[in-house]
């Protein structure tokens, strides 16, 4: 990964459902999605009115802002090519849980990593690492599933996955050396 030839971009995907399975959630950047029907059960809040999914690009990977179907809550990820060091690897391999620990240093982002899976073509698609907001403290806007907290609003998350992207590339970079 060539820092000097990247593009950043950022486009709105969306709406978009959190469809049930990973290739239909993590599209391509531009693509549309169907709108999460349950939104409008939910009572009104700032995800009224935000996109149920963002798709863009940093640092050379492809990186997506997401919003879970059931709870409502927003999740990110990030795609890593074949031959990363995390390519393969289980999200608590990279994020220093326990034993599985391959990395000295956690994963910082909200939460820690909670996802990680191969692509539908693990070719080309690479391997998708990402976080969830549904933890303790954050708020769900489908009532059945949230607990009081705050709610963790699609700049929020942008802002995480952008972190996750750069400590990915970072990653890369030091073996590379």
């Amino acid at each position: 990964m060539d820092e000097e030839s990247v593009e950043d971009g950022w486009a709105y995907a969306g709406p978009v459902g959190f469809v049930y399975s990973l290739e239909g959630m993590l599209a391509h950047p531009g693509e549309t999605y169907n709108a999460i029907r349950a939104k409008a059960y939910w009572p009104e809040g700032p995800w009224t009115k935000e996109p149920d999914a963002v798709v863009f690009t940093h640092r050379g990977l492809w990186c997506a802002v997401a919003r879970h179907a059931w709870q409502g809550t927003l999740v990110g990820y990030v795609r890593v090519p074949k031959g990363h060091p995390w390519y393969g690897l289980h999200y608590m391999a990279i994020d220093g849980w326990g034993s599985n620990a391959l990395w000295t240093e956690d994963v910082n982002i909200h939460g820690g990593l909670t996802f990680s899976a191969v692509g539908e073509n693990s070719d080309t698609d690479g391997w998708y690492v990402g976080f969830d907001c549904a933890h303790s403290g954050d708020f769900a806007p489908n009532p059945d599933y949230s607990f009081g907290g705050t709610y963790r609003e699609v700049g929020y998350v942008h802002e995480e996955v952008l972190k996750l992207a750069r400590q990915a590339f970072a990653v890369a970079k030091q073996t590379e050396n």
